[in-house]
């Protein structure tokens, strides 16, 4: 699966040189493309990827937008598939605690405590020590391999039964220390939105984030999406993809899109949180959760070496090419999916995948 996050580093690396290289008088996406989709399909071939979504912003307008291969049960992918999308949804949790920060209702300085009083951790002195703002900078002390145990060992569990299970989590670390990823972390913001707003999670998400941004497709019911047009998943076996089934994950929140609706949602990060006349969110609060607020790491994510700090649901660092990206990747063992915005040049791009091999994002 190395060749999954090759296929979007040569977006970056090759193909935005091409972006302007346009003849006068064409539409956008009519040259330049063509090498970029031929490459991806050259890779798909090479890696046995049944199929990608790709999706490319410049500008504040989709650019080029492609499916490739096989959606299954005799379908295509299309850019109106709809794949999950792991871990690119704690980008959607923050945004929505920034709302909830916008409306009053929630202090980024706050415990948690003041919003959940029953949380807790090993450490229960500790836990009254995290705040929201460790929370979303993934400086709350709580490990990676908490979050995956999360998923491995209580995939079942609805949202609070999810965050109530942390209350014989150890912390790795002081609270506030330094920066470790952990999917613990954006669970329990997703329960603040839950419990602040007085609205199911992904209700919230669906009233406040995706039908703002004409979202129409997006959810986060696994049924919901088997309904619509959701794409089968695989998992490597031997180097070749077999057909997997997806997991609810009730506590995770997991979120189902489009390529097309991903555009639009990174889209509105570049226009500083407006989409057409709604702001969804205000240009400061942009600003912040898109803002480096931690110690730099490096590590190497499926064969390749990056060196990022971490924000609001988004990695702060070089990327490709550019070195100034914000990205993040969601997955699990049956997809992958990338997304990445490069701020000083008004550039976008998503990538979706329905086969992985890789733990948790």
């Amino acid at each position: 699966m190395k060749r999954s996050v090759s296929i979007l580093m040569i977006v970056l690396l090759l193909g935005v040189p091409m972006f302007t290289a346009r003849t006068a008088g064409q539409e956008p996406g009519e040259t330049g493309f063509a090498s970029i989709d031929a490459f991806i399909e050259d890779e798909m071939d090479a890696s046995r990827i049944p199929g990608v979504a790709l999706a490319i912003v410049e500008g504040g307008q989709v650019t080029h937008m492609r499916g490739f291969g096989d959606a299954g049960s005799g379908a295509e992918v299309t850019p109106q598939t709809l794949f999950p999308i792991g871990s690119l949804t704690k980008s959607m949790t923050a945004l929505a605690i920034m709302q909830l920060v916008e409306a009053g209702s929630v202090d980024l300085d706050a415990p948690v405590r003041d919003y959940l009083p029953w949380f807790t951790v090993a450490d229960d002195d500790a836990a009254g020590r995290i705040t929201i703002g460790h929370l979303l900078n993934q400086t709350s002390g709580l490990s990676r391999q908490t979050g995956i145990d999360l998923i491995v060992e209580q995939g079942d569990a609805d949202l609070e039964e999810t965050v109530r299970s942390l209350a014989s989590a150890e912390l790795n670390r002081a609270v506030g220390e330094r920066f470790e990823y952990s999917n613990a972390n954006y669970a329990v913001l997703s329960l603040v939105v839950q419990e602040v707003s007085g609205l199911p999670f992904g209700d919230y998400l669906r009233e406040h984030i995706f039908a703002p941004l004409g979202m129409a497709s997006a959810t986060t019911s696994l049924a919901e999406a088997e309904d619509g047009n959701l794409t089968d998943v695989h998992r490597y076996w031997f180097g070749w993809p077999v057909r997997s089934g997806l997991s609810e994950l009730p506590g995770h929140e997991p979120a189902f899109v489009s390529v097309e609706d991903m555009a639009t949602y990174v889209t509105m990060y570049l226009n500083d949180g407006r989409h057409g006349d709604l702001q969804i969110v205000s240009p400061e609060s942009i600003r912040e959760m898109l803002a480096p607020a931690t110690d730099e790491v490096s590590r190497t994510l499926l064969g390749t070496e990056f060196t990022y700090q971490y924000g609001m649901g988004w990695f702060a660092g070089p990327f490709g090419g550019v070195e100034d990206a914000r990205w993040h990747l969601g997955e699990l063992p049956t997809f992958n999916a990338w997304m990445v915005l490069e701020p000083e040049q008004d550039r976008a791009v998503v990538v979706l995948t329905n086969a992985g091999s890789q733990m948790p994002w």
